[in-house]
C-alpha cells in the first residue's frame, strides 16, 4: 500500500510574516486590506502596539536615572581619556560626559535649546512623492494625507514622558550635541474620519544609551545595535522572542520600523568621534576649574583687606584673640582687640578686565557661540565696545543663525525621511514606494503695516487692479457677506465736498507755505502716496514696460507713444528713446538684441551621469557654485552669484541632471532670453522686480529648458541684480 503523504496546510499571509514575539491575536489585528486594492491581507509586520504601553521593547526603568556623572571627576585629561575609550565602543561613557556637559554649561545648554527649539518652531509640510516637474499621482496624494494625518495626532502620555510630534523632534535633534540619539516608535492603529483605519504611531520614547552602543569586536560589520543584555533587564520577554528558545547575541540589530536613529556628524568619519561635544569637551572642563579658581579670586581679593599691627613681643594669647577678632570683623562688622592693636583696610581691587580666569571664561563662551549658534562678530563686539549695538552686525548675526538653524532643520527632516516615514508607509501600504517626504519650513512673517501701506500705494494708481479674495487673505480678513454690517474705508483725499464750499476758488494771496500748514490729514496722506509711487512703483513700472516692449509684447505701441510715455511718468525724450529700443524684429537691432540673436540654441555638456546620495550630490554642486562671482547679461547688465542663490537653487533638486545642471549655470545666465519682469509677490520695499530668463540646455542627448530667476534690489540708492533660483524643466 502506497504511504499517504500528509500535505500541511498552508498558513495565511499574517501568521507567516508575524514578528517573533507578536501575539496571534494581535497579528490577525494587524491585518488589512493590501494597499493595491486587492482583497489579498497583507500584514503589518511592525505593529507592536495595539494598545499604550503594549509590546514596547526598552521599558522605562528607575535605573536610567540614577546613572550620572560627577562634575569635579573630568579635568581635561579625563575627558580625553574618555573621548578615547568612546573610539573601542564604549558609548556609555562618552554620553555620561556629554549629559554633564549639557546639565553643567548654562552657555552651551542655552545655545543647543535655542538651535532645537528654534527648528521645533519651523512650519512642517507634508509632500507628497513626484518626479521633478510632474504632479503627484492619486496614490502619492493619499500616501501622503494618511503619514500627515499619523503625524498630527499622536497621543502621547505626559506621566509616562512619552512624546507627540514637537518632543519627537526635539528629541532626535539631541544628536545636534551628543552625535547620536535613539527613539522608540509605539503604533498603534487609529480610525481617521475620510480615511478609515490607519496605522500611526502614538508616542516615542527617548532611549537611553546604555541600551545600545557599537560592537567593540570586529567580527561584524560596524554599525549601532540593541545591547541584548540591557534589553533584557528590562524586557526578558523580548528576547525569548528574539531568540526562539536559543541564545541571543549580546549585539542584535534595530528591529526594523521600531526605532527612530538620529545620527548627525559635525565632520566625517565615524559618529563617535564625529560629535559637537566632544569637541567641546575641553574647553567644558577648563571653564569648570575656571570657575572655581575665579570665585577664589573674587573671595580673597573681592572684599578690602584688613591688616592688624600688634606691639612686638605680644603673647600668643594676644595674636590668637586678634585673629579671631579679624575674622569676627569679616563676618559681622565689629570686633573688640587688645589696647596698642593698630587697624588698617585696604581697598578692594576693582578693575578686573585682565583677569586671567575671566578671559580665559570669555573665551569658552565664544568657543561656545560660534561652534553651535555659528556666529560671527557680533559674538564679541559688544564686549569690546565697538558698536555692541550695531544694525548691521546685528543683521549678520541673524542671518548666520538661520542659517545654523535651517542646516540644522535639513538634518532633522533627513532622519525623519530615512526612518519613520518610510516606516509608516511600509506599516500601512506594505512597501515604501511613492513615500512622501517631510519638510522643515520657515515660518512666512510680514510687516502688517508695510502691507497696507503697499495696497493703499497701489490701489492709488489708475489702472492697478487686486484680486479681492488675496486682499483679504493677506491682510487675514473674512470677505464680507451679504448680511454683514460694514465699515467702510475712504481713499486718501477723495473726502466727500462740503456742499457750503461748491464752487470756492482759493484766495490769490494764499501763499504754497499757508497751503502746506492748513493742508488736511488726507492732503498730507495723499501726498505722502505720491511720493511712495515716485519712489518706489514709478521704477518698477518703467522697467516692466521696457522688457516688455523690448520684446514686442505690447501691440500697436508705435501708435500710442503719449499714453505709454504718460502711464511710466517718463518726458517726451524719454518716450523717443524707448521707441528706439522697441521690437526685437526691427530692422536696426541694438547690440544687445544682436547678442542675444547670435547665443547658441543650446548650452551642451556631457552627461556624467552623477552617482551617489542626494546630499552627497548637493554637497558637489555646491562647490561647483562656489566658484561663481558674477555675469554679464546684454539686457541686466551684471548678475551676481550668491550665497542665498546657490542654496535656493540647491535646495529642492533631486535627480543627477538637476544637480550637474548648474555647471552650465554662468553660460545659462549670460545667454538667458529675458521672458518676464514681475513686481516681488511678497512687496518687500528693496525689491525692484524679479526677472525670468530662459535658455536651453542639452546635458548628454536629453534636452531641457532652463529657467531662471534674477532678483532686482536697490540698497542705499545702489541697484542690483542677483541669481535668485534655477529649475530644470523637460523639454
Amino acid at each position: 500500500m502506497t504511504p499517504s503523504t500528509a500535505i500541511a496546510p498552508a498558513l495565511p499571509a499574517w501568521r507567516r510574516n508575524a514578528r517573533p514575539g507578536l501575539s496571534l491575536a494581535a497579528a490577525k489585528a494587524g491585518a488589512r486590506p493590501g494597499g493595491n486594492g486587492d482583497a489579498s491581507l497583507s500584514l503589518l509586520p511592525s505593529v507592536r502596539s495595539l494598545g499604550p504601553g503594549m509590546g514596547t521593547i526598552i521599558r522605562p526603568s528607575a535605573r536610567d536615572r540614577w546613572l550620572s556623572g560627577i562634575l569635579s571627576y573630568y579635568t581635561p585629561t579625563i575627558c580625553e581619556t574618555t573621548a578615547r575609550s568612546a573610539m573601542a565602543g564604549n558609548l556609555f561613557a562618552q554620553w555620561l560626559m556629554f549629559d554633564l556637559i549639557e546639565q553643567t554649561s548654562p552657555r552651551i545648554s542655552k545655545n543647543l535649546n535655542e538651535l532645537k527649539n528654534a527648528v521645533k518652531a519651523l512650519d512642517r509640510q507634508v509632500q507628497p512623492w513626484a518626479l521633478k516637474g510632474a504632479k503627484p499621482t492619486a496614490e502619492a496624494l493619499r500616501r501622503a494625507l494618511v503619514i500627515e494625518s499619523g503625524l498630527k495626532s499622536m497621543r502621547p502620555r505626559l506621566p509616562y514622558n512619552e512624546a507627540d510630534f514637537d518632543a519627537t523632534i526635539y528629541d532626535l535633534l539631541d544628536a545636534v550635541g551628543k552625535g547620536i540619539a535613539v527613539l522608540e516608535v509605539d503604533y498603534e492603529q487609529r480610525n481617521i474620519a475620510g480615511l478609515g483605519t490607519i496605522v500611526a504611531p502614538r508616542c516615542t520614547h527617548w532611549v537611553h544609551p546604555r541600551y545600545y552602543g557599537y560592537p567593540p569586536g570586529t567580527s561584524t560589520q560596524d554599525r549601532l545595535m540593541l545591547n541584548s543584555r540591557e534589553v533584557g533587564f528590562v524586557n526578558p520577554e523580548f528576547l525569548l522572542a528574539m531568540g526562539d528558545g536559543k541564545d541571543v547575541s549580546l549585539w542584535i540589530d534595530f528591529p526594523e520600523d521600531a526605532f527612530i536613529v538620529s545620527i548627525i556628524k559635525q565632520k566625517s568619519g565615524h559618529p563617535l568621534n564625529a560629535s559637537m561635544l566632544r569637541i567641546l569637551g575641553f574647553w567644558w572642563a577648563a571653564t569648570n576649574f575656571t570657575w572655581d579658581w575665579f570665585l577664589k579670586f573674587a573671595q580673597i581679593f573681592g572684599a578690602p583687606f584688613v591688616w592688624a599691627n600688634y606691639e612686638q613681643g605680644a603673647s600668643q594669647d594676644t595674636i590668637d584673640r586678634i585673629l579671631d577678632m579679624l575674622d569676627q570683623l569679616g563676618g559681622f562688622g565689629r570686633a573688640a582687640f587688645p589696647a596698642g592693636t593698630i587697624i588698617d583696610f585696604k581697598e578692594a581691587i576693582t578693575q578686573g578686565t585682565n583677569n586671567p580666569q575671566l578671559l580665559l571664561l570669555d573665551a569658552a563662551n565664544t568657543v561656545f557661540d560660534l561652534l553651535i549658534l555659528g556666529q560671527t562678530l557680533t559674538s564679541q563686539t559688544g564686549d569690546q565696545g565697538k558698536g555692541g549695538g550695531s544694525y548691521a552686525l546685528g543683521q549678520v548675526h541673524a542671518g548666520v543663525r538661520g542659517e545654523k538653524i535651517m542646516a540644522t532643520a535639513a538634518e532633522g527632516q533627513r532622519v525623519l525621511n530615512h526612518s519613520l516615514v518610510p516606516s509608516l508607509c511600509r506599516l500601512n501600504f506594505g512597501d515604501d514606494s511613492q513615500c512622501p517626504t517631510v519638510l522643515f519650513c520657515e515660518r512666512k512673517t510680514s510687516d502688517p503695516l508695510a502691507m497696507a501701506q503697499r495696497d493703499q500705494v497701489l490701489t492709488s494708481i489708475n489702472g492697478v487692479k487686486l484680486v479681492k479674495s488675496e486682499f483679504y487673505d493677506r491682510h487675514e480678513l473674512s470677505v464680507p457677506g451679504p448680511d454683514d454690517e460694514l465699515i467702510e474705508g475712504q481713499a486718501a483725499g477723495l473726502s466727500a465736498p462740503d456742499p457750503n464750499l461748491k464752487g470756492a476758488e482759493p484766495a490769490p494771496q494764499e501763499t504754497a507755505a499757508a497751503k502746506a500748514a492748513d493742508a488736511s490729514p488726507d492732503d498730507k496722506a495723499k501726498a505722502q502716496i505720491a511720493e511712495a509711487v515716485q519712489t518706489h512703483v514709478r521704477p518698477i513700472l518703467e522697467r516692466l514696460l521696457l522688457a516688455r516692449i523690448k520684446q514686442g509684447l505690447i501691440d500697436g505701441l508705435a501708435e500710442k507713444p503719449a499714453a505709454v510715455a504718460q502711464a511710466a511718468g517718463t518726458s517726451e525724450g524719454a518716450r523717443k528713446g524707448w521707441d528706439t529700443r522697441r521690437g526685437m524684429g526691427g530692422a536696426e537691432k541694438s547690440a544687445e538684441q544682436r547678442e542675444l540673436a547670435e547665443a547658441p540654441k543650446h548650452v551642451e555638456i556631457p552627461d556624467e551621469h552623477w552617482t551617489g546620495t542626494p546630499k552627497e550630490m548637493h554637497d558637489r554642486a555646491d562647490r561647483i557654485m562656489r566658484g561663481f562671482t558674477s555675469v554679464h547679461h546684454p539686457q541686466l547688465g551684471e548678475i551676481k552669484f550668491t550665497r542665498d542663490g546657490r542654496d535656493k537653487t540647491l535646495f529642492d533638486k533631486r535627480t543627477p541632471h538637476e544637480f550637474q545642471s548648474v555647471q552650465a549655470l554662468p553660460e545659462l545666465t549670460k545667454g538667458g532670453r529675458l521672458v518676464a519682469s514681475e513686481p516681488d509677490r511678497k512687496g518687500r520695499p528693496e525689491v525692484i522686480a524679479m526677472h525670468k530668463l530662459e535658455h536651453r540646455l542639452k546635458i548628454g542627448d536629453t534636452p531641457y529648458r532652463a529657467e531662471i530667476t534674477v532678483r532686482e534690489t536697490r540698497n542705499e540708492g545702489k541697484t542690483a541684480h542677483k541669481f535668485y533660483l534655477h529649475r530644470l524643466k523637460n523639454e
